[in-house]
């Protein structure tokens, strides 16, 4: 249908990548098409550069993706149309299958999905390349299509036609088998979405949950927290590694700002806090990492009352923190305090002599009346319990 029967406004939006040297050639056919319908158009070419770890594939479509939302914007678009159709998702799902893929990869792509609508996917090629010619449509052919060497061309000219052999409506068998696997995805998505609900607590750089017994549940929830930081699904072993590991605690690095750090009945996704901080303990309200801390000369409801000191300050702990003769860890490890809260902590200290620890403990002999100190925001509160 064209645009006025869709009562829809079309722009068109072409990156030539340049990695190929017929590219130039399709930007062009592209341009002249657009101006023979007269349908607005920006092209750009932009050079792909990857990013550390990242395929030339993946950091083409990362570009190429970031382009289409900036003329989005730009222009005041609702929606980006893209071109994928039954035989692309029938190939990535193949593709995905013998990599080793787990459920979420046999949901590789969308009808709808966000900002992004792909309107041919119901549809084989072979359909869309009849209709072109049956209706004049002019279209070129990228001609590394051809080339076997890479995986997706060997499965559609190697693999593809044994399956049109056995079922020559495979594309229509895998589409209908995608729209269930879809249909169960997203079912298991609203129940992780409602028990991670229950189980997280949103930190400054990322998410603390709460371990269920089942570890599938759990890594559907670390899951969950990872496309919530960064719009990605973590490899299926870097969870394992974590939902597996007998250990009481276990940190493993998934990309650059993200971690995970599994320690006592707690699991961390996000970018653990690793800085210190010092300051002197007087009047005044501090954000402190995830903690707000309130001081004052006045009594405050709910606070704790110290003898005041010139040299108190507040910070988080240090190398050879003690209270009494105990170290301050062994007290977090008796506590199950998970260590990737333990730098984030608050303490009130006189040289390596702690007096209060946020929420925990105060030093008895250092009661008094000089100056009280509150927690009015700790994710060692919120139901809870350590």
């Amino acid at each position: 249908k064209g645009k006025r029967e869709l009562d829809v406004e079309m722009f068109a939006a072409h990156l030539d990548h340049g990695l190929r040297e017929t590219s130039r050639r399709d930007a062009n056919f592209v341009k002249e098409i657009c101006k023979k319908w007269r349908i607005p158009l920006a092209a750009k070419r932009i050079e792909v550069k990857r990013d550390r770890g990242e395929s030339l594939e993946e950091a083409a479509r990362r570009v190429r993706y970031s382009f289409l939302r900036k003329v989005k914007n730009e222009i005041g678009a609702d929606k980006i149309a893209v071109a994928h159709h039954a035989t692309d998702l029938l190939e990535t799902i193949l593709y995905r299958l013998a990599r080793g893929s787990g459920p979420h990869g046999l949901v590789p792509m969308k009808p709808k999905d966000g900002d992004i609508i792909r309107p041919l996917l119901p549809f084989k090629r072979e359909e869309i390349e009849l209709y072109a010619k049956e209706n004049g449509v002019p279209f070129v052919l990228d001609e590394t299509n051809l080339d076997v060497k890479y995986p997706r061309n060997y499965i559609r000219h190697e693999i593809l036609p044994l399956l049109k052999k056995l079922n020559p409506e495979v594309e229509t068998a895998i589409f209908r088998f995608f729209e269930i696997a879809k249909s169960q995805r997203e079912f298991i998505e609203k129940l992780v979405g409602e028990e991670f609900e229950k189980r997280s607590m949103h930190l400054r750089s990322g998410f603390m949950i709460e371990m269920p017994q089942d570890s599938y549940v759990l890594s559907e929830l670390i899951r969950h927290a990872c496309q919530r930081i960064s719009g990605k699904l973590p490899e299926w072993e870097k969870i394992k590694a974590v939902t597996s590991s007998s250990k009481p605690s276990e940190r493993v690095s998934v990309w650059k700002d993200v971690t995970l750090w599994k320690s006592f009945d707690w699991v961390f996704v996000g970018k653990p806090f690793e800085e210190e901080y010092e300051l002197e303990l007087k009047e005044g309200s501090y954000e402190l990492a995830d903690f707000n801390i309130k001081v004052s000369g006045d009594k405050i409801e709910g606070g704790v009352g110290l003898k005041y000191e010139r040299n108190l300050i507040i910070r988080n702990r240090r190398k050879g923190d003690r209270i009494g003769k105990k170290k301050l860890k062994d007290f977090f490890i008796e506590r199950k305090i998970p260590a990737f809260l333990r730098d984030e902590i608050p303490l009130v200290a006189l040289g390596r002599r702690v007096v209060w620890i946020a929420d925990m403990w105060h030093d008895k002999h250092f009661e008094g009346d000089d100056i009280y100190i509150k927690v009015e925001r700790s994710p060692l509160k919120g139901g809870k319990r350590f």
